[in-house]
């Protein structure tokens, strides 16, 4: 007489379940090792904040707009700016490990920006220590967009008027 299909599925399960169940390593690897990794993996970001990340800048630009981005980037609780002259010695100092990355404003970019052409500025950062430089980019970026759309909200205001 044959077997259901279904009879001898269930067979293989329980029978597959009584080899994990005996063997110890597999019960560890299939059930108690990922409650134990989530439980650990969650616990990194509990304390997630991060405060006084160091951000090089450099400006080439040396506009209103670059003092704005550089302010409001500064009055961020998470970023924390140090000025250097030249894009060379903001790399360095991020490959040294002194600072999280730099952040460079090229020449003209207030200019482009007003004529409502795509200026581009650089954010590079150093994502060996990802919470930091996560929380930096993000603070960047939002930071990047608003002083962005400002500049174009006064660009049509002054252009309907």
């Amino acid at each position: 007489m044959k077997k259901k299909p279904q009879q001898s599925l269930i067979n293989l399960f329980l029978r597959e379940a009584s080899q994990v169940v005996k063997d110890h390593s597999l019960l560890l690897t299939l059930l108690i090792a990922p409650l134990l990794y989530a439980f650990f993996y969650g616990s990194i970001y509990i304390n997630k904040e991060e405060f006084d990340v160091k951000l090089a800048v450099v400006d080439d630009d040396n506009s209103r707009l670059s003092r704005l981005l550089q302010q409001n980037i500064d009055d961020s609780p998470i970023v924390e700016l140090i000025h250097f002259s030249n894009l060379e010695q903001a790399k360095e100092q991020m490959y040294q490990g002194n600072c999280q990355g730099y952040f460079y404003i090229p020449e003209g970019t207030e200019a482009n920006l007003l004529s409502l052409k795509q200026s581009n500025v650089v954010l590079a950062i150093n994502a060996a220590r990802f919470l930091p430089s996560s929380d930096l980019l993000l603070n960047v970026q939002q930071i990047c967009l608003t002083v962005g759309a400002g500049v174009r909200l006064q660009y049509y205001q002054k252009k309907k008027a």
